[in-house]
């Protein structure tokens, strides 16, 4: 399911690139825009701190 939408995310910029249409994709936004941007936003940082998470864990606390 998480693959999925980072493919879907990824598969949008590309889109966008194809139409050369990357000036300012968020000039004229729509709710499933916003929505889908928060979801990106949140699971990208989720991600992160997961992965930092397993380093400080792994490396100074307990690996």
């Amino acid at each position: 399911m998480f693959v999925a939408f980072f493919v879907i995310a990824i598969g949008s910029y590309i889109t966008h690139g194809m139409l050369r249409d990357t000036t300012n994709q968020f000039e004229h936004t729509d709710r499933s825009t916003t929505v889908a941007m928060t979801a990106l936003i949140v699971g990208e940082m989720g991600g992160f701190f997961v992965l930092l998470a397993g380093f400080v864990w792994g490396g100074f606390l307990g690996g």
